[in-house]
């Protein structure tokens, strides 16, 4: 394969900044600017985290045949025996997991989806593409262990035990990610017009840019409503902010908290316990599997966490070993 170097006179950071702008969008056939097939793909996602994910699986795709950007990379003369060898390399090489892969063969698609709906390859190409079946497999989660009720009670009581803004920040946000089950980038996107604590609800943004509305439990619904009353205030804009080491904060409308930060916080505040790493999409497990335990329906904890197919909500059931043992114990002849 070989780099098209015609292919692209705009790239990905180019067209995006673009759009984020909110400025007029260059027409291709007017302005005679040619986008690759791969940064159309990235300008149909209207998540920014979206387009960084996809925008790195595409470089880290094109660096198996030797380049380094993906915008001047030449996707219309894959093959699909090409695809065998990004499959390869990734099961095989990378070590990747059967569903990470899966998620570069989408990105592919989405590639060629884009070239095909803007007249830039033709039918039986992009239809021979799309037949491309994911790898299927079935592995088990080593070293995962699920998350206990009182290790996230513990958590929040050590960022309470702290007594600054700070602590009581970060107890409010583990809190309702275990207790509402919130992604990362839906919590850290919550602005305060979306909240109505009489309702103990927020109106959150997901992915597809899909609007839910979410409920709060009783008591993280307090500690938030304390979190503003006495540390946030009022004033418009995101609920969590960023604070100093002096407790400033900065509030803002237009600048939340990154996805990362919430990562950070977490892993910090565990490693103060000296206890495992809590990741805040575990605490997303924890909520869906507490759920479940306690007897509410699989549809009801769907549509909590968000999800489109209950079969993706299947995936959010961890048990432990212990519980497993047990289960088969009771069948003992």
């Amino acid at each position: 394969m070989k780099i098209n170097v015609e292919l692209t006179s705009m790239s990905t950071k180019d067209t995006l900044t673009v759009i984020e702008a909110e400025t007029t969008l260059p027409l291709s056939s007017r302005d005679n600017i040619k986008i690759s097939p791969s940064t159309l793909h990235l300008m149909t996602l209207r998540s920014k985290r979206s387009r960084k994910t996809v925008a790195s699986q595409l470089n880290q795709i094109v660096r198996i045949f030797g380049h380094d950007k993906h915008e001047t990379f030449d996707w219309i003369a894959m093959k699909p025996v090409d695809i065998d060898v990004v499959i390869e390399t990734l099961l095989e090489i990378r070590k990747m997991k059967p569903r990470t892969v899966n998620s570069y063969l989408a990105a592919i698609r989405g590639v060629f989806r884009a070239a095909y709906m803007n007249g830039i390859v033709n039918n039986e190409t992009y239809h021979r593409i799309q037949q491309i079946r994911n790898v299927k497999a079935e592995t088990i989660a080593k070293g995962r262990k699920p998350i206990k009720k009182e290790a996230v009670k513990i958590l929040v009581e050590h960022c309470l035990s702290l007594g600054d803004a700070i602590g009581f920040r970060d107890a409010t946000i583990i809190s309702l990610l275990a207790g509402s089950g919130l992604r990362r980038d839906e919590l850290v996107n919550i602005k305060l017009k979306d909240y109505d604590s009489s309702l103990r609800k927020f109106v959150v943004t997901g992915k597809g840019n899909k609007e839910r509305t979410v409920d709060i439990p009783p008591n993280t619904c307090k500690r938030l409503n304390e979190w503003i009353d006495k540390y946030r205030g009022a004033l418009p804009g995101y609920i969590f902010c960023s604070i100093n080491k002096w407790g400033q904060m900065n509030i803002s409308d237009n600048s939340p908290l990154s996805g990362n930060a919430i990562y950070d916080l977490l892993k910090k505040r565990t490693k103060e316990l000296s206890h495992d790493h809590v990741r805040p999409h575990g605490l997303r497990r924890f909520c869906g599997t507490n759920m479940l335990k306690n007897g509410i329906d699989l549809v009801v904890v769907r549509d909590v966490l968000g999800h489109n197919s209950i079969s993706t909500t299947q995936i959010y059931i961890e048990n432990d070993e212990a519980e497993l043992q047990k289960a088969v114990e009771l069948n003992d002849i």
